[in-house]
């Protein structure tokens, strides 16, 4: 694999670029690969009032800036290079105003498939404190167990977390839930989550099971 940058002179020529050789042709598909993630634009620009709808209408955890200078574009940039559990959009602050009438410029939208649907971070735009904001609206504000959710509260240093093991069909159920969900949402934080498990089977079972929990209770 052999790459060459451009001389000095040969950009003044307007032979702008590089060139790039593949002679080993086994390794093809790791070298594409890499090229691929090196060149990858981490974020995407919404034009169209059209791509805008599709973008809120679309699935999984969604992330658009509003407008922003030239700094807070920089550091959401590199923030979207360097995390990838999120999809990473950006557009101009009128564009945004038919659909996202709330938000304001310079400011991003969280867009996710559960609780009230979008979030919107309203402060001074920093990395740390964004990432932080994007991990807390990443679950719903009651998770439902999963492998994921174990991972994170079991692992050394993992999150704390308040976990409701039900049975959804006992009497009296809906009134616990609705005052578990109501609990959540005041007091959830990036390293507090709330948890709801059916101890019936998978991984919720086994999770009973490890804390001593009887499921017939």
């Amino acid at each position: 694999f052999v790459f060459t940058q451009k001389k000095a002179y040969e950009m003044q020529r307007g032979l702008v670029g590089s060139e790039m050789c593949i002679r080993d042709s086994r390794n093809l598909e790791k070298i594409l690969s890499f090229i691929e993630e090196k060149t990858r634009i981490p974020t995407t620009e919404i034009k169209t009032i059209e791509e805008l709808k599709a973008l809120k209408e679309s699935n999984g955890l969604r992330c658009l800036l509003v407008g922003g200078d030239s700094r807070t574009f920089e550091t959401y940039y590199e923030m979207a290079k360097e995390n990838a559990d999120c999809q990473y959009y950006h557009t101009a602050a009128e564009l945004s105003q038919e659909l996202f009438p709330k938000a304001k410029f310079g400011e991003a939208i969280i867009l996710k498939d559960y609780d009230e649907g979008i979030a919107y971070y309203r402060t001074i735009f920093h990395k740390e404190t964004f990432l932080e904001f994007l991990d807390l609206h990443s679950r719903p504000i009651v998770s439902p167990m999963d492998i994921k959710i174990v991972s994170d509260v079991f692992r050394k240093g993992g999150k704390k977390a308040v976990i409701l093991f039900r049975n959804a069909n006992a009497e009296g159920m809906a009134e616990i839930e609705a005052e578990f969900q109501k609990a959540a949402t005041i007091k959830r934080s990036n390293d507090l989550i709330f948890v709801k498990a059916d101890i019936k089977e998978g991984i919720e079972l086994k999770t009973a099971t490890f804390l001593e929990i009887d499921p017939k209770t």
